[in-house]
């Protein structure tokens, strides 16, 4: 293929927005320059000439929806695309309600036990343990919420 220097020259012709004498146009009026179409070989032209004013046409609107299903869809298809987005909200809803009252009761259980324990250790006077059990408690809530804040941001 030739090369132009002036690209902006070389979109003008191939569009079909400048005309100099020198284009030839297929059936749907699109110019392509003659330079350009000797560099493409006679019997790949017909084939290239299609395809370029397909792009075109479609690029400017002209060609109808490519779906054949868009054609055919009526208000009883989108009542029920409709509902179905409804109920896959609801369905999403309710297991987002049931992972956060598992995450709850699971928290409610640690809280619990935790509680148990440092009763039981201040009961038997073994405050050592205690404090360790409590340093630790700390730095496991802490490290899970500098996780969770990273895990957000």
């Amino acid at each position: 293929m030739t090369e132009h220097k002036d690209s902006g020259e070389q979109g003008n012709k191939s569009t079909g927005n400048h005309n100099d004498g020198n284009s030839k146009k297929d059936g749907d009026g699109i110019s392509i320059p003659s330079e350009i179409l000797e560099s493409i070989p006679k019997e790949d032209r017909p084939k290239v000439i299609r395809e370029m004013s397909t792009t075109i046409a479609s690029f400017m609107g002209r060609l109808p929806n490519p779906n054949p299903l868009a054609a055919k869809i009526n208000e009883s298809h989108i009542d029920k695309i409709l509902d179905n987005v409804e109920n896959d909200d609801k369905r999403q809803a309710e297991a987002a309600k049931s992972t956060r009252r598992y995450i709850f009761a699971g928290f409610c259980v640690i809280l619990a036990v935790a509680l148990a324990l440092v009763i039981f250790l201040s009961l038997n006077q073994q405050t050592g343990i205690l404090v360790d059990l409590i340093i630790a408690l700390f730095s496991f809530a802490g490290g899970f919420g500098v996780g969770k804040y990273f895990q957000h941001k």
